[in-house]
């Protein structure tokens, strides 16, 4: 089975069902497994190049909706015609059913099943470490700066912040992604802050803001 992944996080689960080398061609940002440096670059995740994508001939396209904007690649890969699956995670238990989602969809059911049960046993001891934890830090997730989104209380990051012993400033938003300012983070008094997918140069321009 011929692979292309558009998002970092699914090109990695990939590799751990062991699809590896099923994988064509990636978004511009996959950069693990370190074997991945070899294939094409399909652009940047929130503006694949969708005639890239089709000349590769995949026979499935993992795509992704875990960040605001990628709506325009799924609308892209309908349009074309293009087989593809959407991993849309929001919670942790969602990205364990997207391991067995895509162990279905590639024939790798045994070997999600695997790690599936792995997952789960690994998240269970973290949430019974967490529990030892005092003095909870308060964390700031950034997806992106302009204009400035941050996981909500229904997303998996909040959920990792509680398993780390911390807890999410912005917890209380009842929603995925929470659209925001730097004046509302500071007035929230993050004791961490923690900037995913935000490229060098906006980092600087973020921090600048706090």
């Amino acid at each position: 089975m011929k692979i292309a992944s558009i998002c970092p996080s699914n090109t990695e689960l990939l590799h751990y069902l062991g699809l590896s080398s099923s994988i064509i061609g990636v978004d511009n940002y996959s950069d693990w497994p370190p074997q991945v440096d070899q294939l094409p670059r399909l652009g940047p995740d929130l503006d694949i190049n969708m005639d890239q994508v089709e000349a590769l001939e995949p026979d499935l396209v993992l795509a992704s909706l875990s960040v605001p904007g990628m709506e325009k690649n799924v609308e892209r890969l309908q349009a074309r015609g293009i087989p593809h699956i959407v991993l849309n995670p929001n919670t942790l238990e969602e990205i364990g059913q997207n391991i067995l989602q895509l162990g279905e969809a590639t024939g790798e059911e045994k070997r999600a099943r695997a790690f599936y049960d792995q997952y789960t046993e690994r998240l269970e001891s973290y949430h019974q470490l967490a529990t030892k934890v005092k003095e909870k830090k308060r964390m700031y997730w950034e997806w992106w700066p302009k204009p400035v989104f941050t996981p909500g209380g229904h997303n998996w990051l909040t959920e990792i912040s509680r398993l780390a012993g911390a807890e999410n400033i912005f917890a209380d938003q009842a929603v995925a992604s929470y659209q925001t300012d730097w004046e509302e983070v500071k007035q929230r008094e993050p004791d961490i802050v923690a900037l995913v997918w935000v490229g060098s140069a906006k980092k600087s321009e973020s921090q600048a803001g706090l």
